[in-house]
């Protein structure tokens, strides 16, 4: 059976532990009091865990679990946002080519529509070939050309 005396510290280190869970601590709180803990010739006064009574290891070993999931957190959310954003410069080369080629179809149809509105009608189909073997070499296409 517990004595009064030691009832007593046992609630104290209850409402310690209680105040230390809910208090704030930075990260960079969290990381001083590490080094402050478990690095030879630290003094305890510049932890900033040193205004609790009994500082312990499971107090401790919360708060650098609570940073540790925190950061790993952090890196798996900057990790998708670096792969999305890879999958889009990935992309650009598709959407160059894209963007050349139609800019050669609207440019030959705009040169196309000027000829046809110049252009005697019998050379009208010389016209229009000539445009569409020029298209596919501007496009890098030459499938069927002498």
């Amino acid at each position: 059976m517990m004595t009064s005396e030691e009832l007593l510290r046992l609630g104290e280190e209850t409402n310690e532990m209680d105040f230390a869970k809910t208090s704030k601590f930075t990260d960079n709180d969290i990381i001083k009091g590490l080094e402050c803990c478990y690095t030879t010739g630290v003094d305890c006064k510049d932890c900033p865990f040193d205004t609790f009574e009994d500082c312990n290891d499971v107090l401790m070993a919360e708060y650098v679990l609570d940073l540790i999931n925190r950061q790993k957190a952090e890196i798996g959310r900057l990790k998708e946002g670096i792969n999305f954003e890879r999958e889009r410069v990935d992309n650009i080369p598709n959407l160059l080519l894209q963007a050349k080629s139609e800019t050669i179809k609207e440019y030959i149809e705009r040169v196309s529509i000027k000829l046809a509105d110049n252009a005697r009608s019998d050379y009208w189909h010389w016209i229009d070939d000539t445009l569409h073997e020029v298209e596919r070499e501007m496009a890098g296409d030459t499938n069927g050309l002498d």
